[in-house]
């Protein structure tokens, strides 16, 4: 099971709207993990880079924070943002995606390096959903997903 599956199954995710929605989603590697997790949804990354296309996967390009959504999706991932290179855009970002989140549902966010975790627990100021950071799988060697925090949605966010 690969680290990024591991974090998925401590999630106490709703059944329904049964969407995901991948931020920034780049070459969109959780795919495959999404649809071995919940096979039955609907799984969309969103990406400003036309390159992805080309993997013929369900991603949409756009600009975030112009998210061209009318609905609601029980997980948003933020997977390996580089936060640390553009956090101002990052905070924009952030600053939109509660509405996209349905009741119950949640942001999972995931980094490479500290200095990224620490732009997320200094912005998203309430406290993460806990996980059982030892029952995960290890990050591989690139350190994918080394630093993991879900948020659980409710009225006022953050």
């Amino acid at each position: 099971m690969s680290r990024f599956a591991s974090i998925l199954s401590q999630l106490s995710i709703p059944a329904y709207p049964r969407r995901s929605l991948s931020v920034g989603c780049g070459a969109f590697l959780e795919y495959g993990d999404l649809g071995a997790f919940r096979p039955d949804w609907l799984h969309l990354g969103l990406d400003q880079d036309r390159v992805v296309l080309r993997k013929r996967l369900p991603v949409i390009v756009a600009e975030a924070p112009y998210f061209p959504f009318a609905c609601l999706f029980a997980l948003v991932i933020v997977r390996h943002p580089e936060l640390d290179k553009t956090p101002e855009n990052w905070r924009i970002i952030f600053d939109h995606l509660p509405p996209l989140i349905a009741p119950g549902g949640f942001l999972l966010i995931t980094t490479y390096t500290y200095a990224e975790y620490q732009v997320v627990i200094d912005y998203i100021s309430r406290p993460a959903y806990p996980l059982d950071l030892v029952a995960l799988a290890p990050p591989d060697l690139v350190g994918s997903d080394r630093y993991v925090l879900a948020f659980k949605a409710f009225p006022k966010f953050y």
